[in-house]
């Protein structure tokens, strides 16, 4: 064998046989991938460190000249491979960081990732959904999430982004140890989550508040708590005679995403092994949607599948159709009919019509008698009024405003309550063909 020795010190053999010729492309094919090589690394430019920790140091940093997000680990490790696999994997999905570049050697190890932003504003409904779809597309390949943490979501193009896929990270007051199971511990971390970006606290930190205890009894059905003091309609400000209303949903709490910068973990993660926890959430919807992910019991939490379909996620046409359709099956399911009177006391607690404006509620007994003490003649009156909205008074249709967005905010936010009562009560039928879409 001959030998060549090039730039610091490289040897290449090569067979005698084969002459100089072969020795002179073998030289320019090497040429050429070291050439490659070091043009991408000098096209990978660090600017600003952005976050540091046991396992790796995240920097802003330019890339072909384009913004990115580097990665920079601190020792070579099996389970960065394992990361790199499955961001190729993954890599068309719009809801997770996109894996641009990446040097996993002896002497560097670093990902290069397209640029997202911290979140530094509220999340609305539909972000709060991609985070979920996210994690819920991992699930479906049996990838589970390691990183516990609200730093992993980010922000890119007005859509939220998971970031940090691999098994790396801060997890301090984001699961409990004790939990095995990795769709148990991605259901928990997702509740956790939710509640953080809604209210601006973690629900296991129980700072500021007077009384230690869960709020499990609050979506339990068939359990209800008739408040006599309390009327169900507390989040909603009307003039009778006027007809105005407003309702307190998501967009009018009054948080700041930055809570969460003072956590103090040690305490959180305590709670969490003892299952305390406080969900700071009125609103019933809201308040269900974070409950079945960290309910106390473990074995009845709610699956990926359910909480990407739950309510909380519609819009006004699905939330339209859904009772529309619930009352078609009330119509003739005597079952159906007990139970969601049974539970009538969490969407009212006096007549029903005594919540309406006087425009709305004078129209009511034009066509036909309502019982104002029954929940499905409420469930009734909003499929009638729905589905033949364009019979409908012009004076009343202003009180509406809309239909669908109108239309159901009113009648929602007088009975906040009403959907979910009805979604939970109809989960029994979630495979009759009227209602299998929603669940």
């Amino acid at each position: 064998m001959n030998r060549l020795y090039f730039y610091s010190g490289l040897e290449v053999y090569y067979p005698k046989e084969y002459g100089t010729s072969f020795t002179f492309l073998y030289l320019i094919l090497l040429i050429l991938i070291i050439f490659i090589f070091l043009i991408k690394r000098k096209s990978v430019k660090i600017v600003l460190e952005l976050e540091k920790n046991e396992s790796y140091t995240l920097y802003e940093g330019l890339y072909m000249h384009k913004r990115v997000l580097i990665k920079w680990y601190k020792k070579r490790k099996p389970e960065i491979t394992k990361e790199i696999q499955i961001l190729q994997e993954v890599h068309n999905n719009l809801y997770i960081s996109r894996l641009v570049y990446y040097e996993d050697n002896y002497f560097n190890t670093f990902l290069v990732f397209e640029y997202l932003e911290e979140i530094n504003s509220k999340l609305t409904k539909a972000m709060l959904h991609q985070i979920v779809l996210a994690v819920k597309f991992l699930n479906e390949k049996n990838i589970f999430l390691k990183n516990f943490n609200p730093k992993n979501i980010r922000i890119q193009n007005g859509h939220t982004v998971l970031f940090n896929v691999g098994v790396h990270g801060d997890n301090k007051g984001w699961y409990s140890e004790c939990q095995e199971d990795d769709k148990i511990k991605n259901v928990f971390f997702l509740g956790c989550l939710l509640h953080y970006f809604i209210t601006g606290y973690h629900p296991y930190d129980k700072r500021g508040l007077e009384k230690d205890c869960q709020s499990d009894e609050q979506s339990d059905l068939d359990n209800c708590d008739n408040r006599k003091d309390k009327d169900s309609c507390d989040n909603v400000k009307k003039d009778k005679d006027k007809c105005e209303y407003k309702v307190n949903d998501l967009n009018n709490h009054d948080n700041n995403i930055s809570n969460l910068t003072f956590l103090d973990h040690k305490s959180i993660q305590d709670n969490i092994l003892l299952k305390k926890y406080k969900i700071r959430i009125e609103d019933p919807l809201v308040h269900d949607l974070i409950y079945h992910t960290i309910k106390a019991k473990i074995p009845e939490r709610t699956s990926l599948q359910r909480l990407s379909a739950h309510p909380f996620f519609w819009d006004d046409s699905s939330k339209f159709e859904f009772i529309a359709r619930y009352s078609d099956i009330l119509e003739g399911n005597p079952i159906q009919v007990k139970k969601i009177e049974r539970n009538k006391t969490r969407i009212f607690t006096k007549p029903w019509n005594s919540y309406l404006c006087s425009l709305v509620s004078e129209e009511l007994s034009v066509f036909r008698l309502y019982n104002f003490n029954s929940a499905r003649d409420l469930i009734r009156v909003i499929r009638n009024k729905g589905r033949h909205y364009n019979q409908i008074p012009g004076n009343v249709k202003e009180v509406y405003r809309t239909f669908p967005g109108g239309f159901m905010s009113y009648w929602c936010g007088l009975f906040p309550g009403l959907l979910i009562v009805c979604y939970n009560c109809g989960y029994q039928l979630r495979t009759n063909e009227l209602l299998e879409k929603f669940y």
